[in-house]
């Protein structure tokens, strides 16, 4: 490509990016620029979605500003990794540009094959679990052409969440993958570094599996908002993310003991309950009490607060009494402390697992990694209702019409 109209560009650092990409850095004085406008007056931004979205997106806006231009090669991980320590050597010795210096260039990030719990595994695990149950649930999905491919290991987890009964197994694999099929708003469209509405809810709360358990051996799932500002909460881009942690923890851990759902209840605002609708709680509580594939123990609220009220009034409706037995709402440290030992919990929840944030920062970067998990699962995952035995289901058919609720008035 040619540079006219007077542009003044000379090339100060080349080299390639983590995805294979040669890169070549221009430093531009304020002259027009190839696409016919001030460099000043736009902002570069990558169209890697494999790097963090906002990666670019925060240049100076000084007179002067680099301009990086990108070209497709593929190299291996290895040649990767040395292309990233050699210009990270470059950032710490080059005084001749600031932008270098401080230049966001993530660290590589392997792509990671899901590492899932084994059948023979969980077969250690669980002595009550029977390799003749589990050729009972195949036998059973073959005959189930509208079901998506489902490995031994899948099966025995289903098989545990409902205490190795065959009926009610079937009935929880076939309502998983119908719910994830028709509730799209939570479950599709699950890039995790290429869903800016998802990097954006990334932002605005924090939903993690907690490192320890319980002296019972119960696992927890923990969530907490970080941008307490009502505006920035969307329930629908939240139920995907929480759902996003949940598939990666049940498919990377196996079968647990048991699972703890809690809720930190700081910074939720009366603004909050308008950002909430019936038919949305609905939609997670028959999934999560009909299709979830886990031994729920309890459902806690923590740091509540008057407007909790308002939100249970909401979920009650949709709950079976076995949910409402283990839903517990706490004002004080000392009413958790009666389930669950304060120390594995974060910091700002009271405990000493750590720091929300590095613990969500963690959190995130797995997600992250496990990419192409994601994508293959909503790709493959799903049912097909035109191969359903009998009649096709629909999102009418689990939930009834969307505009069937009544609207709630809160004075």
């Amino acid at each position: 490509m040619g540079h006219d109209r007077g542009d003044c560009m000379s090339i100060i650092h080349s080299s390639e990016d983590e995805e294979g990409y040669s890169r070549s850095i221009f430093w531009m004085k304020n002259h027009r620029g190839i696409f016919g406008e001030t460099t000043a007056s736009r902002k570069i931004v990558s169209d890697d979605t494999d790097q963090q979205f906002w990666a670019e997106d925060e240049l100076s806006s000084s007179d002067s500003r680099p301009i990086v231009f990108k070209h497709k090669r593929r190299h291996s991980v290895a040649h990767r990794n040395r292309t990233y320590r050699s210009r990270s050597r470059l950032n710490r010795t080059s005084s001749s540009s600031s932008y270098l210096s401080n230049a966001k260039i993530p660290p590589v990030r392997r792509r990671r094959k899901l590492q899932s719990i084994s059948l023979e595994e969980e077969l250690k695990r669980n002595p009550e679990l029977k390799k003749s149950d589990i050729q009972i649930l195949q036998d059973w999905c073959a005959k189930q052409p509208h079901l998506p491919k489902i490995a031994d290991n899948e099966l025995a987890r289903f098989l545990h969440s409902n205490y190795y009964r065959i009926e009610p197994t079937k009935n929880t694999i076939d309502t998983f993958y119908t719910v994830r099929t028709h509730v799209p708003e939570f479950f599709s469209n699950r890039d995790p570094l290429g869903n800016k509405d998802l990097r954006s809810m990334f932002q605005t709360a924090a939903y993690m599996p907690l490192p320890d358990e319980t002296p019972e051996g119960y696992k927890i799932i923990y969530g907490r908002l970080i941008n307490y500002d009502p505006s920035a909460y969307v329930y629908n881009d939240a139920m995907k993310y929480w759902n996003m942690v949940c598939d990666l923890w049940m498919t990377t851990e196996g079968t647990m003991k048991g699972h703890i759902i809690l809720v930190d209840l700081a910074g939720l605002a009366f603004g909050h309950t308008g950002r909430l609708s019936p038919m949305g709680i609905k939609k997670f509580l028959y999934y999560l009490q009909e299709g979830l594939p886990v031994r729920l123990k309890g459902l806690h609220f923590t740091n509540s607060v008057p407007v909790m009220e308002i939100i249970l009034g909401m979920m009650k409706p949709f709950m079976k009494k076995e949910l409402m037995e283990i839903l517990h709402i706490h004002s004080t440290p000392e009413s958790v402390a009666k389930h669950i030992p304060l120390d594995i919990l974060p910091y700002e929840s009271g405990g000493k697992a750590g720091s929300l944030m590095e613990l969500h920062e963690k959190n995130i970067k797995w997600l992250e990694t496990h990419r192409a998990w994601f994508l293959e699962d909503e790709a493959k995952g799903r049912v097909n209702e035109s191969l359903r035995p009998g009649k096709g289901k629909s999102a009418t058919d689990l939930f009834g019409v969307e505009g069937s609720f009544k609207k709630l008035d809160i004075d």
